[in-house]
């Protein structure tokens, strides 16, 4: 019998492409979360578009680096470099855009949104009475800053999220 392929990260070397419903419940799940952002910062989400090849090139990257985290560190991903490997490839990728002001960088808003939401909720998991100081305007700008004008790796955005959570 012929082994068939698996979009579980234990199935490798047997990985195969995400069904069209995962792709399609993942690219959900991301456009919540940019509704929300929107809400949020004061954009209006009805001006916002995106590319949906550039969307999926993203959900195919995170998922062939859980088989390598898998593989290679035998470890599971988590959801903390999950978002970090979601930030980075949009800050890579840029797949929207503001159809109604181009010099709107949603990608940029988007990425530190969902960057500060994963490292404050984790910190607050590990201990409920712990925050991180992710909040404060001066992290922030930071933050803004290195996402928009420094290239920073996969693994550097990893290490800044576990050592806001730490501090």
């Amino acid at each position: 019998m012929p082994l068939m392929e698996s979009t579980d990260a234990t199935a490798f070397p047997f990985f195969g492409e995400l069904s069209e419903t995962a792709y399609v419940d993942k690219e959900n799940e991301l456009l919540e979360l940019l509704k929300q952002c929107c809400a949020i910062v004061g954009l209006d989400y009805s001006n916002i578009k995106w590319s949906k090849t550039r969307l999926r090139e993203i959900i195919d990257m995170v998922e062939k680096r859980r088989v390598y985290f898998h593989v290679f560190h035998r470890i599971e991903m988590g959801e903390i470099n999950e978002a970090c490997l979601q930030c980075f490839w949009i800050l890579k990728l840029y797949p929207f855009f503001d159809i109604t002001d181009p010099d709107i960088n949603v990608n940029l808003v988007f990425a530190l949104k969902i960057f500060i939401d994963t490292v404050w909720y984790a910190a607050f998991k590990r201990t409920p009475s712990q925050k991180a100081n992710c909040h404060s305007d001066e992290v922030l700008n930071h933050l803004l800053h290195a996402f928009k004008v420094r290239d920073l790796s996969k693994e550097a955005m990893m290490a800044i999220s576990v050592s806001m959570i730490i501090a």
